[in-house]
Formats: C-alpha cells, sequence, structure tokens
C-alpha cells in the first residue's frame, strides 16, 4: 500500500506502508511526510488537507493531532473518491506498474516514484 499527497503544484512523497494501515500508523505518516511534502510542493503557509474520510482519517487520534499541528482539513462527502484529485495519480500507477512488479517493494517504489515525478 502507498500513501501520497499531490497539489496543484506537483507530488509530494510517497510512502510505502508495510501491513495494515492503523490510526498510530497514520499519524506516523504524516508525521514523517507532510511537512516535507508541502516543502517540496512548495506550498505556503495557507493549505488545507483532503481525506477520503477513511475511518482512521476521521477517529479520535487523528482530529486532535491534525489540530495540535494547525492543519485545516477539508470537510469531504463520504463516498466521494470520484472527486478526489490523489485518484488520478492511483490510477497511474495501477496502469503503468505491472502487476508482477508489485510484490518487489524495492522496484514498485523506484517505479512509483519515477512516475509521480515525470
Amino acid at each position: 500500500m502507498v500513501w501520497g499527497c499531490v497539489s496543484w503544484h506537483g507530488v509530494g512523497n510517497l510512502a510505502l506502508i508495510h501491513g495494515i494501515i492503523t490510526v498510530d500508523k497514520y499519524v506516523d505518516i504524516l508525521t514523517e511526510n507532510l511537512e516535507e511534502s508541502t516543502l517540496k510542493m512548495n506550498l505556503d503557509e495557507e493549505w488545507m488537507l483532503q481525506q477520503n474520510n477513511d475511518p482512521k482519517h476521521i477517529v479520535k487520534k487523528t482530529k486532535p493531532f491534525l489540530q495540535n499541528c494547525k492543519i485545516e482539513v477539508l470537510e469531504w462527502l463520504p463516498q466521494s473518491t470520484d472527486l478526489n484529485p490523489i485518484e488520478n495519480l492511483w490510477s497511474l500507477l495501477d496502469t503503468e506498474i505491472p502487476l508482477e512488479k508489485r510484490h518487489n517493494k524495492t522496484v514498485f517504489k523506484r517505479i512509483a516514484i519515477k512516475i509521480s515525478t515525470n
């Protein structure tokens, strides 16, 4: 599984996730990747985080973390993935990375980064 972020200005970090994403893993992913991603994408102080209302995005542990970090979250309709811009990146990765290459994490990450930066 992969976590990633995009903006009008480009692509931020892609993080490979081993196993199931729990709330704790999700908060760790944000802690390790969000600030660096905003710098990569040259975002100023006024940006909003868009999530897809997955339960781990809106539970009691995630909300206080985002509030403490002063991260504004865009209100989003449940089950509206067709409106989420990052779905275009996931679709591209699905199309460009053959199934047999998805099991080798090193190869997958190399290809995913190459695709996302083109």
